[in-house]
C-alpha cells in the first residue's frame, strides 16, 4: 500500500533513479459521460482509487510524480491529496446557502461530514458561499480512510452540469500548517473543474433533488494499492 504522505508529495523514486512509468491520467470521465474531472497543475488520478456507483462517483487526485514513482513527471507545489465526488443522479431543486449553513452546523449535518459518522468528532472551523460554491474548514478527529493525512481540511460543493459535486483539499500529517495555501488550491481545484466542463456552471451554490432536504453525502472508503 501506498503511504497517504507519499501519495500526497513526494515520489517514490530516489534522486539519481529513472523511472520510465507511465504517466498517471490527469482526466477521468465521471456520471455516465456528462462530468470532466481533471486537477490542477501536477495532480494526476490515482486509478486504483477509482469509485464508481448509482450513488455517485468518487476520484482521488495525488502528485503525478508520486502515483508514478517518476520524478520526471510533474508534480504540485503544494503537497496534499485531493477528493472528488459526483452525485449519481441529476439534479432538480435548489438548495439555498442558508439551508447549507443550517444544515453542515446541525448534529446531522457534521454526523454528514464525519469520516467515523459521528458529529462529535467534527468541528466546523468556518463556512462561505463564494462564487456558487459552499465552502466549509473543519476537523475531523475520526478516523480516517486516508492515514498520514490531518484532520484539518477543506471541502467545497458546488453544482456541474446538474450534478453536485463535492471536493476537498487534503494536507499530509507531516506537513506545516498553510490554510489559505491550502484554500487557494481548493479554489484553484473547483476553477479547473469548471473550465473542463464549460457548459456545467450553474447559479446556485448548490442544488439536491431531495425536494429541498439537505443533500446526502457518499463517504467512500478507497483502498490504494501500490501500482
Amino acid at each position: 500500500m501506498l503511504a497517504m504522505a507519499a501519495l500526497a508529495g513526494c515520489s517514490q523514486t530516489g534522486p539519481g533513479r529513472l523511472s520510465f512509468a507511465p504517466l498517471p491520467p490527469r482526466a477521468a470521465m465521471v456520471a455516465d459521460g456528462e462530468v470532466r474531472i481533471r486537477g490542477p497543475k501536477g495532480f494526476c488520478i490515482v486509478p486504483d482509487a477509482i469509485r464508481q456507483s448509482p450513488g455517485g462517483d468518487f476520484l482521488l487526485l495525488a502528485s503525478c510524480a508520486a502515483i508514478s514513482g517518476s520524478p520526471r513527471h510533474p508534480h504540485p507545489e503544494l503537497p496534499a491529496l485531493i477528493t472528488v465526488t459526483v452525485s449519481g443522479t441529476p439534479l432538480t431543486d435548489e438548495l439555498s446557502s442558508a439551508a447549507l449553513h443550517a444544515f453542515f452546523a446541525s448534529k446531522a449535518g457534521r454526523a454528514a461530514l464525519s469520516r467515523s459518522g459521528r458529529a462529535e468528532d467534527v468541528r466546523i472551523l468556518g463556512m462561505e458561499d463564494r462564487d456558487g460554491m459552499f465552502i466549509i474548514h473543519l476537523r475531523d478527529d475520526g478516523n480516517s480512510s486516508l492515514p498520514g493525512t490531518k484532520g484539518e481540511y477543506w471541502r467545497a460543493m458546488f453544482d456541474l452540469r446538474q450534478r453536485i459535486v463535492t471536493v476537498s483539499v487534503i494536507p499530509p500529517d507531516n506537513t506545516a500548517p498553510g490554510k489559505q495555501a491550502e484554500r487557494k488550491l481548493l479554489l484553484s481545484l473547483v476553477e479547473t473543474l469548471r473550465a473542463a466542463n464549460p457548459q456545467g456552471r450553474g447559479g446556485a451554490t448548490a442544488r439536491a433533488g431531495t425536494g429541498g432536504r439537505p443533500p446526502k453525502l457518499p463517504r467512500p472508503r478507497p483502498r490504494l494499492r501500490a501500482g
